[in-house]
């Protein structure tokens, strides 16, 4: 039995303004802002790592086959102008964009897509998430430098979902050629509209505009029109010190704060917060119904009547989530294990 006692948040503080740096030899001055990340992933490598805090950088460094419009969730093109369906579920065929180089001025074409499936699927570079993103995928086929064919062994409908995140973004042949599977994740190279600058394990990864770049999805334009130069995400995993960094503006924006700090930090008028929903599972605890006193229905039943939710989310969570009574949750949609909700807290 489980029995949800709270819940997860991530919170985003974001200052008004990015700060300034003057560049060394030039009269101009690089926009730049810090982004605290919440922990330290074992690897920083999209096709070999599972972390979803390496999306973060990581997002703005690749460009994927398609996107997912962040309004309408529909996909729309990407690296790939446009794809068909088999009747059968089992074919793929994308034709891909024209004049697109990689930061390193490789050029962009099926051949680079089909590097980067075999580099994902090769089972003696264990990728821990982008191969199993793949799904049935049983091959590919290569029709002309602009269009290349994914083969299913069975129909996978969650394979454009899965193109569209970074994991499967497409990076330069030639720099995962120069590179050995260890290294590349401190040499990334991809097609984004920020190149990867460098990556210091435990300090900082830093990313750069990319000036060429004109090939992005729609709902990228307003964003990367006042967009700083640089972006240098920094890591925080000890909670308390992510609301220490905003008010000293040693970053501008970090993310999950202890809901106390989070609290506090809204009476300052030079700082945003942007209270996001998580969807999944919320905190929990599981209750042993097979052992003495859990085994007892009216025992769980005392338990989780028993329990004052709205103080736990008061004095906890500082009324910035309004509570779960469910086996999962997406915004504060609450989906119950049960219809007569017995089992819900």
């Amino acid at each position: 039995m489980i029995v949800r006692v709270g819940f997860f948040i991530i919170a985003a503080a974001v200052l008004a303004a990015c700060g300034s740096v003057p560049q060394t030899g030039s009269q101009t001055t690089l926009r730049q802002i810090v982004y605290g990340l919440t922990l330290q992933p074992t690897g920083f490598d999209p096709h070999i790592n599972a972390s979803s805090e390496l999306g973060i950088p990581l997002r703005s460094v690749y460009d994927t086959l398609i996107y997912r419009d962040p309004q309408t969730k529909a996909f729309v093109p990407g690296l790939a102008t446009s794809w068909t369906i088999s009747p059968d579920g089992l074919t793929y065929e994308f034709s891909l964009r024209n004049n697109v180089h990689f930061h390193d001025n490789t050029p962009f074409n099926a051949q680079a897509v089909a590097v980067n499936l075999d580099r994902i699927t090769n089972p003696d570079n264990a990728s821990q998430k982008a191969f199993f993103m793949l799904g049935s995928y049983s091959g590919y086929e290569i029709v002309n430098d602009y269009t290349i064919r994914l083969h299913l062994a069975e129909p996978y409908s969650p394979l454009l979902d899965s193109l569209s995140q970074v994991y499967l973004g497409i990076a330069s042949p030639a720099a995962l050629a120069a590179t050995s599977i260890e290294r590349y994740q401190f040499h990334q190279v991809g097609t984004g509209p920020y190149r990867f600058t460098d990556y210091l394990p435990g300090d900082h990864l830093t990313i750069a505009r990319n000036p060429d770049y004109t090939w992005g999805p729609d709902f990228y334009q307003d964003a990367l029109a006042n967009a700083p130069d640089e972006i240098v995400f920094r890591f925080y995993e000890d909670p308390p010190a992510r609301a220490l960094a905003l008010q000293g503006n040693e970053a501008q924006v970090i993310g999950e704060l202890l809901p106390a700090d989070a609290r506090d930090l809204s009476a300052d008028a030079d700082i945003g917060l942007l209270p996001v929903s998580i969807p999944g599972q919320p905190l929990q605890f599981f209750m042993n119904t097979n052992r003495f006193p859990t085994d007892d229905e009216r025992i769980r039943q005392a338990l989780l009547y028993g329990a004052n939710r709205e103080a736990i989310i008061d004095s906890v969570y500082q009324r910035f989530f309004a509570g779960c009574v469910g086996a999962t949750f997406s915004g504060n949609r609450i989906l119950c294990a049960r219809s007569d909700r017995s089992l819900c807290l």
